[in-house]
């Protein structure tokens, strides 16, 4: 069974209204005070688990939670036939929002990192541009690739105040920024000026809302896997 590590109430008006992953009273599994999924065993809820598919294994289940969350920004953010997306951020996410924005529709992928080796990691997957931040962003107004784009949306999955800040400089006028990743900085220096001059749509992310239950197509996308 794949499992979804939120626990909500089901009664509340969002879980009413279908989105269960903004619950008021919902609990997070492997957070204080509920260290579930780092003990052998756990006991969850049935109404928190999902039937792998026959003929999936193991290490591709491992994907299915956070692809689901992919699935969700694909749900509030629509991605245009043709389109440039940016993704910063190279991990795990950023690689699965990549490759959900090519099958999506995107004609360009462009992905950015301060790792190397995942820069060119998610260049073997398929990206076509990838730009290598060994400080974390690009800081200032600067030369280079990722000076020169103009991104459609833009995806940050690094979530820091100088990569916010830079996918906001790199998103086109009246664009989209997408915040996926969950900021560790308790205040962010985000430049509203920027976006607000350019008048681009941002969207905030959190978790997955009952996109890993069939028959989304997130499943669909786990069934018949489709190169970038």
């Amino acid at each position: 069974m794949a499992i979804e590590p939120a626990i909500t109430c089901g009664y509340c008006e969002f879980c009413r209204s279908g989105r269960h992953n903004i619950c008021v009273r919902s609990r997070f599994m492997a957070t204080r005070p509920r260290w579930t999924f780092f003990a052998k065993y756990a006991v969850v809820p049935a109404a928190s688990t999902v039937r792998i598919p026959d003929g999936m294994d193991y290490v591709k289940a491992t994907v299915i939670e956070p692809l689901a969350v992919i699935m969700h920004v694909i749900e509030l953010v629509r991605i245009p036939v043709g389109s440039t997306v940016a993704v910063i951020g190279a991990g795990p996410i950023g690689v699965l929002t990549a490759a959900v924005a090519r099958v999506a529709g995107a004609s360009r992928i462009i992905i950015a990192d301060k790792v190397r080796h995942r820069v060119e990691k998610a260049l073997k997957l398929g990206a076509d541009a990838g730009v290598y931040l060994p400080d974390g962003a690009a800081g200032g107004e600067g030369e280079g690739p990722h000076r020169r784009t103009r991104a459609d949306i833009v995806v940050d999955a690094a979530a820091k105040s100088e990569t916010i800040n830079d996918g906001l400089r790199i998103t086109r006028i009246g664009g989209r920024f997408v915040l996926i990743g969950l900021p560790s900085e308790r205040e962010l220096k985000i430049d509203m000026h920027l976006a607000m001059g350019k008048e681009l749509s941002l969207q905030t992310i959190k978790r997955s809302n009952h996109t890993a239950h069939p028959p989304s197509s997130c499943w669909s996308r786990a069934r018949s896997p489709k190169p970038w």
